[in-house]
């Protein structure tokens, strides 16, 4: 197991990166999450989760995955431990299904690129 290191405190123990489920477990749990988000009752799940839509850079498939997101006024930041991020790397147009009555589309502007 890979383990990450503090860099501003290097006295404290490393902690543990997160388990990762696997591909055929999370490709179950996304269904079932994409359908409740697109209800009404979506349980205030839209509270913290949304609906990202991209296009992959290399086959030119779209892809529509729950994401967590923190939104700050107009800006809608986005959180994953996923490669998918890559997709979205130098601008590339993606759209979001955030509440039931919010929804948009805009520009990717990606940190790790």
């Amino acid at each position: 197991m890979k383990t990450l290191e503090r860099v501003q405190e290097p006295s404290k123990i490393p902690i543990q990166a997160p388990a990762v489920p696997p591909k055929r477990i999370m490709a179950a749990t996304n269904v079932f999450v994409r359908f409740l988000l697109r209800s009404p009752f979506n349980f205030g799940l839209g509270n913290t989760l949304l609906l990202l839509t991209y296009t992959g850079r290399k086959s030119g498939k779209r892809y529509t995955n729950p994401m967590p997101y923190m939104r700050e006024g107009d800006t809608v930041t986005v959180f994953t431990y996923r490669s998918w991020w890559k997709n979205v790397c130098g601008g590339q147009p993606t759209g979001f299904s955030a509440e039931a009555s919010s929804s948009g589309q805009g520009v990717s502007r990606s940190v790790g690129c």
